[in-house]
């Protein structure tokens, strides 16, 4: 269980990183619950790193699996890995739940509150971002940004990738 917030602080990062994990070319599945309470003057942001972490308090623009970033002033409003949008409701836990294909670049995404869909879709990694989860990357917006994180799961599916589907 983590929680992080800057409180009357301007925006700021925080991450958490992994350490080694050996996908390889492998389907896998990471899960998680977190609660986002946005901040209420700059962007804030989650995302599956699949790179490096940032040092500055920026946003994790590239080389991510799955990316959560709203528009700044408590907008619940947030753009999925630079594609559609969802709303997440602010400060309530949602499950998150990203199936990754190293093997097709895709990562297929699902964010559930409860038994009722936030949204879901399908990100094709672009050239050049990794495949193995390296850490979460969270942009705290100025001011009052909460991130309450918990349950984290990375599941191999199946070395087989001819067994493999996104459900």
């Amino acid at each position: 269980y983590i929680r992080y917030t800057c409180a009357a602080e301007n925006s700021r990062t925080a991450y958490w990183q992994f350490g080694t994990l050996n996908m390889g070319n492998n389907p896998y599945v990471i899960e998680f619950d977190a609660s986002i309470k946005p901040g209420n003057n700059q962007t804030t942001q989650l995302a599956v790193m699949a790179g490096q972490a940032l040092v500055a308090n920026n946003i994790y623009s590239s080389n991510y699996l799955f990316s959560a970033v709203n528009a700044g002033a408590n907008s619940t409003t947030y753009t999925i890995n630079d594609g559609g949008t969802v709303t997440i409701p602010s400060g309530i836990w949602c499950h998150y739940k990203i199936e990754v294909n190293p093997h097709n670049r895709e990562a297929k995404w699902t964010i559930t509150n409860g038994n009722a869909s936030v949204g879901n879709g399908t990100y094709t990694l672009p050239s050049g971002t990794g495949t193995t989860p390296t850490g979460i990357h969270f942009l705290s917006g100025r001011y009052q940004s909460v991130l309450t994180f918990d349950n984290l799961s990375i599941k191999e599916v199946s070395a087989d990738l001819s067994t493999f589907t996104f459900t």
